[in-house]
C-alpha cells in the first residue's frame, strides 16, 4: 500500500487504480464516485471499489505529488 503521508486514510475513491463514473454537471463531464478497479478484475475487488474500500495494492493519487513521503503499510482488510 502506498500512502501520501502517515495520516493518509485509504479509500478507493482516491486510489490511482479506481475507475470513476463520468457524470454531466452544468454541461460538463466530471468524475463521479468509484465504479470499479483497473488493477484487480475479480468481482470482490470491484465491489470493494464501489463501496469505497481499499486493498493492499492501494496507491493514493496524492503520493506521486508528495515525493519522499510514501509509506508502505499492509492492512488486514478481512474485517472490512
Amino acid at each position: 500500500m502506498i500512502l501520501c503521508s502517515n495520516n493518509c486514510i485509504p479509500c478507493c475513491d482516491f486510489c490511482v487504480y479506481a475507475i470513476h463514473d463520468e457524470i454531466e454537471y452544468e454541461g460538463e463531464k466530471v468524475l463521479g464516485g468509484p465504479i470499479g478497479c483497473k488493477f484487480h478484475p475479480e468481482e470482490e475487488y470491484q465491489n470493494e471499489a464501489i463501496m469505497c474500500g481499499y486493498c493492499d495494492d492501494y496507491q493514493c493519487y496524492e503520493a506521486d505529488r508528495k515525493k519522499g513521503k510514501w509509506v508502505e503499510i499492509s492492512y488486514d482488510n478481512s474485517k472490512a
